[in-house]
């Protein structure tokens, strides 16, 4: 693996990751479904969201270095957990189809840590491919939307 194709996929995910989805300035409606979170929720996410592209930098970089620790570590970072599924859960309670496609990236990031645990830089990279592609693919398909507590209990059926 050599740096160049490393930072090469570094740019390209950031590029993708960056993409309006169809919201953009001339590029007609947004016509991605409604993610509904209320307001503390939607911020948890971006949040979230964030880490998850610390963690690909971090794999990036561990790439460039050769560093399988440091992919490692990213890899279980974006990885599953109990948590991160209560939570994934928790976010699409409101948005049918969210949930499967959250749980689907992270199970993606599982096989990057798996990867670098074998010390296997082509799996590392195969592996992230298909994680940002699950990534990109929840972002063209879903916006968050922001909504109240009495919206988000009627569209969780709560009482």
């Amino acid at each position: 693996m050599n740096k160049f194709f490393a930072i090469v996929l570094f740019i390209s995910s950031i590029q993708v990751m960056a993409q309006p989805h169809g919201h953009g300035k001339n590029m007609g409606p947004d016509l991605r479904k409604p993610l509904p979170l209320l307001e503390f929720m939607a911020e948890h996410q971006k949040k979230n969201m964030r880490e998850h592209l610390e963690a690909i930098r971090d794999i990036v970089s561990g790439t460039v270095k050769k560093d399988f620790v440091k992919i490692k570590d990213a890899g279980l970072r974006l990885g599953s957990s109990p948590q991160m599924n209560m939570m994934c859960d928790h976010m699409g309670q409101a948005a049918p189809g969210f949930t499967p496609m959250a749980l689907k990236m992270h199970t993606e990031a599982d096989k990057i840590a798996i990867a670098a645990d074998k010390k296997d830089m082509e799996g590392v990279m195969i592996a992230t491919e298909r994680t940002l592609q699950s990534c990109t693919s929840c972002h063209a398909v879903y916006k968050q939307q922001v909504v109240t507590e009495e919206e988000w209990n009627k569209l969780t059926k709560k009482k």
